[in-house]
């Protein structure tokens, strides 16, 4: 998040993945202004894949119901 912008949003390139980001396969990494968005497989409404709030869940922008948080600030989303 510290390397891209916090307003709108940014797709970080494939070369710029941290390598534990990488090591999850991402067809996508955005950075938002609410935080991080790690898509592991896209889908019209949202897809399945990882979100990480800059602050907390309260941020994320899917229905709290889309969610489970599998660690400690980091949430597994679904298309709900």
């Amino acid at each position: 998040m510290a390397v891209h912008p916090t307003q709108g949003w940014a797709v970080v390139p494939e070369r710029e993945w941290p390598p534990v980001i990488a090591s999850l396969h991402p067809h996508a990494v955005t950075v938002y202004g609410w935080g991080i968005d790690i898509s592991i497989k896209p889908y019209f409404d949202g897809g399945w894949g990882y979100a990480i709030p800059r602050k907390d869940k309260q941020d994320l922008p899917m229905p709290a119901a889309c969610y489970s948080e599998p660690g400690q600030g980091v949430f597994w989303h679904d298309p709900c």
